[in-house]
């Protein structure tokens, strides 16, 4: 049966990048993403370059809805061996520290620590059954470095790394491969980069989408690594 990665948040950044690069090595590629129309444009392009895809329409922010993804990735495809996981919905910012509260918290919390805990707990079994797979969680540079002004989702994307991290210890016998990528730089082509002014892109630190998905795919095929930061920081 062939292989297939499921990417939640799929964009015109790193979704597509990661989507061609295992499409091209014969993955089928099942996109999950709010936006139908956007969705379909992607998945175009990739049956257009001969990847077998299939897209799905849900809401990250509730847990039911990223479940039901699952659910339609599976009755689509039969399986999930790849999940890589990056949303990041254009409504919801940074907040400073003084005002994070626990609304605050609870309204990022679906998207950020929620969906992504139960979709992992979802798929982890067949992984395990099967003894192969990967996950992937893609976060920004506050989960690591804290900044002013710049909390809430880092908050969240802390907790949820520091669950991948306990999952890897808990799976260190298996050929499961648990990974995070902390990038600290604009995703060119992204969502985020289209809305900046062309003006301005050339002074803000940036990173092609392609050689995140590389590494990706070097981290699942043997590098031994379990995080990477990227661009890589001297």
């Amino acid at each position: 049966m062939t292989n297939v990665i499921a990417i939640f948040g799929a964009g015109t950044g790193l979704g597509l990048s990661l989507a061609q690069r295992y499409g091209r090595a014969g993955y089928h590629v099942a996109l999950v993403g709010h936006n139908p129309e956007h969705l379909k444009d992607l998945t175009e392009k990739l049956e257009e370059e001969g990847i077998e895809t299939f897209g799905v329409t849900a809401d990250l922010r509730e847990v039911d809805s990223a479940l039901s993804a699952v659910s339609a990735i599976r009755e689509h495809f039969g399986r999930i061996d790849v999940l890589e996981y990056s949303p990041l919905p254009a409504q919801m910012g940074f907040v400073p520290a003084l005002q994070l509260d626990a609304h605050t918290i609870e309204t990022m919390s679906g998207i950020f620590l929620l969906s992504p805990v139960s979709i992992i707990h979802e798929v982890l079994p067949e992984m395990v059954e099967r003894n192969s797979g990967a996950i992937f969680l893609t976060h920004g540079a506050t989960v690591l470095h804290p900044s002013p002004n710049l909390s809430g989702i880092g908050t969240l994307q802390a907790s949820v790394r520091h669950y991948l991290m306990s999952l890897k210890t808990e799976l260190a016998d298996t050929d499961i491969v648990l990974g995070s990528a902390v990038i600290t730089a604009l995703i060119k082509r992204s969502a985020t980069a289209e809305t900046i002014p062309e003006s301005q892109l050339a002074q803000i630190p940036s990173i092609d989408p392609d050689d995140i998905a590389t590494t990706y795919w070097n981290m699942q095929h043997g590098d031994g690594n379990f995080e990477v930061v990227l661009p890589a920081m001297s």
